[in-house]
């Protein structure tokens, strides 16, 4: 009865765990809304930065780097955050190849990936966090799309806005320049199931906007 009981509750994880990527799709709205990236007011050929200082986090003994990836058809990838021992060059550079050696997983981690779009001096992020609904003695994954506004202070440096108050923050991003930029395929792209859904909310929207 007990090996059932584990049996059946595995279904049922691996079957929510299957299926929570598209309950949210519908506010994935900068989905497709990039075409082409314009250099002059924002550069995306190397990976964005910003140290997060230890004094900030009582539990830090040294400086994290934190780091994102735009890419010019406009998808975000989040490339999370790594302490800093050497430099923040070498962060950055083990971000990547942390990235490059576990890609097949991570490019299906609907967490890591989202959109942006360009609007004058603000860049618009879209992203996806895991979220843990337990529910009925079981914890199931869901996911829920999060909007994120940054104001382009020059054409490689950015700094977030405060959602609630609209004030700037303390942690500037910058942009460290490379060619070894993490390839941006992901299950937006993979997925045939969201991509297809992903696709048909986009022409919808844009059907009502030419009406």
């Amino acid at each position: 009865m007990k090996v059932k009981r584990i049996s059946t509750l595995m279904f049922v994880s691996l079957t929510v765990m299957s299926c929570w990527p598209t309950r949210d799709l519908r506010n994935f709205t900068l989905y497709r809304e990039t075409k082409q990236v314009d250099s002059d007011k924002l550069k995306i050929n190397g990976i964005y930065y910003a140290i997060q200082k230890k004094e900030n986090y009582k539990e830090r003994s040294n400086d994290y780097v934190n780091c994102f990836v735009l890419f010019e058809n406009g998808t975000y990838l989040d490339l999370s955050s790594n302490e800093i021992k050497i430099s923040a060059d070498s962060s950055v550079n083990l971000l990547v190849s942390h990235y490059a050696n576990r890609q097949a997983y991570l490019a299906a981690a609907i967490s890591q990936w989202g959109a942006f779009k360009v609007v004058k001096d603000t860049l618009f992020i879209q992203r996806y966090h895991h979220l843990v609904m337990p529910k009925s003695g079981i914890i199931a994954f869901t996911s829920k799309v999060f909007d994120y506004k940054m104001k382009i202070l020059n054409d490689t440096t950015l700094v977030e806005i405060d959602k609630s108050t609209g004030v700037h923050g303390e942690d500037k991003f910058y942009l460290y320049e490379t060619n070894n930029k993490p390839d941006s395929t992901n299950l937006f792209m993979t997925n045939k199931r969201i991509k297809r859904k992903l696709d048909r909310l986009y022409e919808k929207r844009h059907r009502k906007d030419n009406q």
